[in-house]
């Protein structure tokens, strides 16, 4: 189920506005230019991070849902994203993967990728 967007919260756009271009597809950044490390962009005042996970480009808020803090300032395994304050790893999807304080799901025969 997809959500409307939502402008954030100190937006400079008028919202009619913000929503008319959130609708439509923007260039943040050069393929070639996501590497190793978390790439930061901004588009309709909205901080965002960019990754690669397994050669895919994924765009998503550059914020950890947990406590807020820069997912650019983390790094990135072959998994996916790594916030720097707890290690929450999120993955292509954006969706979190790995909780370190969680135990592996056993009875499940789930696995979270290390």
């Amino acid at each position: 189920m997809n959500k409307a967007p939502v402008p954030p919260a100190h937006c400079t756009f008028e919202p009619e506005d913000w929503l008319r271009l959130a609708k439509c597809w923007h260039p943040v950044a050069r393929a070639c230019d996501i590497g190793a490390a978390p790439v930061k962009a901004t588009l309709l005042d909205e901080a965002l991070v960019i990754y690669r996970v397994k050669g895919q480009v994924v765009v998503a808020r550059d914020v950890c849902p947990h406590r807020g803090v820069p997912l650019t300032l983390g790094f990135h395994d072959e998994h996916g994203i790594i916030c720097p304050y707890h290690g929450l790893r999120f993955g292509e999807d954006g969706r979190c993967n790995r909780i370190p304080s969680q135990p592996r799901p056993a009875s499940t025969g789930e696995t979270q990728p290390d």
